[in-house]
């Protein structure tokens, strides 16, 4: 029986598609970095009436994934060596608007005079 513990791809829970075009364009090769990290605890909780989240992830990488943090010349290399490195992440936000609009999507949402008059006339 082996000892081998098989653990899904980060990429299963984020795809290149959903992440900022900012992020996207520092981050060269995006698709490699997020198929090769994988996660082993991943849990999410809805704070307040819908009006934000938090995520809380275990990460691990068994090879070296380099990143290039976005506006620096700072690059990150996880895991040098040869044994997996687990790491923990935890992000958290809250939108305010969500309260009163929960079906509001900041991905749908124009950004322009207009999509504001709409909103405050709903």
């Amino acid at each position: 029986m082996s000892d081998q513990t098989f653990l899904p791809s980060v990429s299963t829970l984020l795809s290149k598609d959903s992440v900022p075009v900012a992020v996207v364009t520092s981050v060269l090769d995006l698709e490699q970095l997020l198929d090769n990290l994988f996660y082993k605890y991943f849990d999410v909780n809805v704070i307040g009436k819908g009006k934000g989240k938090s995520y809380r992830i275990t990460m691990v990488s068994f090879g070296t994934a380099q990143c290039t943090i976005p506006s620096t010349e700072i690059t990150l290399s996880i895991n040098k060596g040869d044994l997996g490195t687990e790491f923990d992440m935890y992000l958290s936000y809250q939108w305010g608007i969500l309260q009163y609009l929960p079906k509001f999507k900041m991905n749908q949402f124009a950004n322009t005079n207009e999509s504001f008059l709409d909103l405050l006339c709903k």
